[in-house]
This record gives structure tokens, sequence and C-alpha cells, in this order.
């Protein structure tokens, strides 16, 4: 029998973090290859196998309940921050599950970079959330026209180009500065 994926993959991210817990060590701990995991997970389909399900939910040492095609994952209170029978994912709108996912990826995505990469990310990133909207917007214009359909070569390259315009001005306007002071 197969169930409602989408829910499920919502609430095991969500119970996932708040266990602290890692695709390799639920592997370990469900018996589910750690690649059906993450696509399970990560890359939901439709629907979900009920018995990869249940695996998934002893692994997280998460009860599991199927009513037709849906399912619920739920902890009872053990003190991971996720009320009685799920309430608390079952409370969060769409966007704030979807934001929790999105969070989930990116961090597994920066835990496999090194030190230096994580500083420039964690450098742009603090720097598009002084932002405002309207300055946001106009950097995703610019990073769009920069992509050319997503060639990181060609994306680049363009980069460089840019680089290469704006340190002349930027230089110029320090010698500027320097002159007048």
């Amino acid at each position: 029998m197969r169930a409602d994926a989408k829910m499920f993959s919502e609430q095991a991210i969500l119970i996932l973090d708040k266990a602290g817990k890692s695709i390799t060590k639920l592997s370990k701990q469900s018996g589910v290859p750690r690649s059906t995991l993450y696509r399970a997970i990560y890359q939901p389909k439709q629907h979900i196998d009920r018995e990869t399900a249940e695996k998934i939910a002893t692994g997280l040492g998460a009860s599991i309940e199927f009513k037709g095609r849906s399912v619920r994952l739920y902890l009872e209170n053990r003190g991971l921050g996720v009320e009685s029978r799920g309430h608390a994912v079952d409370s969060m709108s769409e966007e704030e599950l979807e934001l929790e996912r999105r969070i989930r990826i990116l961090g597994d995505r920066l835990r496999t970079v090194d030190i230096e990469i994580f500083d420039a990310a964690e450098e742009l990133v603090n720097l598009i959330l002084s932002m405002e909207k309207d300055e946001i917007n106009v950097l995703r214009d610019v990073h769009k026209m920069l992509t050319l359909g997503g060639n990181k070569d060609a994306y680049v390259r363009m980069l460089k180009a840019l680089g290469e315009l704006v340190t002349p001005y930027e230089q110029d306007r320090e010698v500027e500065s320097f002159a007048e002071g």
C-alpha cells in the first residue's frame, strides 16, 4: 500500500532536524539505504511505500499513523521540541514547512564545503539579508542575466568581466577620496 509522501516528508524533515540525526545515522537505524531515504525525504514523489515509511518512522523513533492514503509521523513527548502527536508539525503552514525543508537541505550542503567556501557563503548571505526586497530583486535579476541558463563556466566568466569593470572604478574612487582628504 502506498501513502501520500508530501506530508510524510515534511514531518520527517522536522523530526530528523529536531533529533539532530543525519541521513547516514537514520539509514543505519532504519535499515533503509541512504539514497532511498534522501529521495523519500528531500525529493518526495506523490506516494511512499508503507513498509519504507514504517522503517523510516522506526529509525526516527517516531510513531506512524495511516488513515487511508494519508500518513502522519509524530513523537510522544520525548523532549525534542515536538509536541505530542505531531501538533507542532500539523500547525505549521505550507510556507513554514517549505522554509524548514530548504533550511535543512542548505544546511546539509554547507556541511560538505571547506571553511573558506563556508565563510564566503556566510558573507554573501549576510549581505543579502541586509538588503531591502527591491534590492534583492535587482540582485536576482543580475544573477539571472549572468547565469545564462545555468552554465557555471559562463557565469564565472561574466563575474570576472564584471569585476574587471568595477575594480578600476572603485580604485578611482579611492584615489579621489585620498586626494580630497
